[in-house]
């Protein structure tokens, strides 16, 4: 039943020589057997045959143990003598000593989910006896949480199916569990799986505490390489101990960072609608207070004027009178829409800007253009307001010094950040005198208009010539998408 060429499978275990575990069945007069298939033919020197293990002993036709192999018809050659088998050995007790010897797991187990046999190695590595194990259906020893996959592969073995390399983790008598790798082969006609395993909980154990090593020297590694890049290796030999504390460090002060960056922005928002807070207060004060006072004494004058006798000098300062208080509505109607436009609040930037745009192109004599991308533009209303601001100081200072017949209102949101331009053809400005006076504070408008996109979190720029004109450029980010 056995032959390999000699020394080559010597002092093998059980595992390195699963490959060739086959079994077969016997001629009428014999039991079942399990052996090992035969090498190939390059590798024979020979061939015992007719011989079969029985529960680890060799067993003749007859039941008794057989001393020599039973010869087929017909002549066959002699096996040569084994070196490295003992004299007087025969292979069948040979197996029986490597079935018990091996430190390989060794087993057969029956269709019936018990086992039939196991070897030393098999029951020192659980705790077991063998009658305990024997007693008991073989998935009680298996981790509840691998008893599916097991299960799952006894289904393909007993399709005739073979087992690879599968890792379950097994019940020792003690109440602990090991890791076991198994291989297997099934015997259909007589309805037995063989099995060889090995333990390699261990193993495992010693490849998990090298991937925790390789993971924490790849994260020190990591850690150090912002500092490898600013110093030798003899200073970040000396300093390694305190990488750990100097990452935690600057861990704590980025976060304190983005802490004070998130108040700084949320007190900047709450300053933009605490001052148009304010600034519609004001408006409502005016307009319910000294609009409505200057009215009432304009339409007093208007009462003096019928009541009095025909006097040309009374009546010419009554005239004067009126018309001056006119102006006075007039001008607080203008600050009025300065101060808190109302189409802002009812129909949103565009419209208020068109509106503001077409008012002061009738009074300045000035043609203007608005361009806004989407059209129907609807922003957070600290937001709206601010850009608003924004246009109405470069549109003031377009009307008080640059002496323009044209202005240009640009307004393109893209990508969430908004882009806003106000472009005149005026006489423009020298940018470093300009830079001078925002840096000592006398330039309030252009410095207001650059305050006020710093609070948005954006960025202001100022570009003119003389001669050329001036162009404003706000890039901010936006908080909330159109409506």
């Amino acid at each position: 039943m056995l032959s390999f060429s000699g020394g080559k499978e010597t002092g093998k275990k059980a595992a390195d020589l699963a490959s060739f575990l086959t079994v077969r069945p016997l001629d009428r007069s014999e039991s079942w057997c399990y052996g090992f298939r035969h090498p190939p033919r390059h590798e024979r020197v020979g061939c015992k045959g007719g011989a079969a293990i029985l529960k680890g002993r060799a067993m003749s036709n007859g039941g008794d143990p057989a001393s020599t192999a039973r010869q087929p018809q017909g002549r066959q050659r002699q096996p040569d003598p084994d070196p490295s088998q003992p004299p007087g050995e025969r292979a069948e007790d040979q197996l029986d000593r490597l079935f018990s010897l091996s430190q390989d797991l060794l087993c057969v187990l029956g269709f019936d989910g018990y086992l039939k046999r196991v070897n030393p190695a098999f029951l020192a590595t659980l705790g077991f006896r063998a009658e305990e194990l024997l007693s008991q259906p073989y998935v009680d020893l298996v981790h509840p949480d691998d008893r599916a996959v097991v299960l799952a592969e006894l289904e393909r073995l007993r399709k005739g199916l073979p087992t690879n390399s599968l890792e379950t983790r097994y019940r020792r008598k003690n109440g602990s569990y090991r890791l076991l790798q198994w291989n297997a082969t099934p015997a259909l006609p007589q309805e037995m799986i063989y099995a060889v395993g090995r333990d390699i909980t261990r193993h495992r154990r010693m490849q998990e505490l090298e991937r925790q090593r390789a993971r924490r020297e790849l994260q020190q590694s990591q850690e150090a390489l912002d500092v490898t890049v600013r110093h030798d290796t003899a200073e970040l030999t000396k300093r390694n101990h305190n990488l750990a504390l100097v990452v935690e460090q600057r861990r704590v002060a980025e976060e304190e960072r983005n802490s004070l960056l998130a108040e700084r922005e949320y007190l900047a928002r709450r300053l933009l609608y605490a001052e148009e807070q304010e600034r519609q207060r004001l408006a409502y004060d005016i307009h319910d207070g000294l609009l409505q006072m200057i009215a009432a004494a304009d339409m007093q004058v208007e009462s003096l004027h019928r009541l009095q006798p025909a006097d040309q000098l009374l009546d010419e300062k009554l005239d004067s009178l009126s018309h001056q208080l006119k102006l006075a509505i007039q001008e607080g109607r203008r600050v009025l829409s300065e101060l808190h436009p109302p189409a802002l609040d009812d129909f949103g930037l565009p419209q208020a800007l068109e509106v503001y745009l077409q008012t002061i192109a009738q009074q300045a004599g000035w043609s203007s253009e608005l361009d806004i991308t989407p059209k129907d533009l609807r922003l957070e209303p600290w937001v709206e307001s601010s850009l608003f601001r924004i246009i109405q100081e470069s549109i003031t200072n377009a009307r008080k010094h640059a002496v323009t017949r044209k202005v240009r209102v640009t307004l393109r949101l893209q990508r969430n950040r908004l882009r806003l331009e106000v472009h005149d053809w005026g006489n423009g400005f020298d940018m470093k005198e300009a830079l001078a006076k925002i840096a000592s504070g006398e330039s309030l408008g252009l410095t207001i208009m650059k305050e006020r996109s710093h609070r948005l979190g954006g960025s202001c720029d100022i570009i003119s010539e003389p001669g050329h004109g001036t162009k404003v450029t706000v890039n901010i980010p936006v908080p909330a998408v159109p409506l």
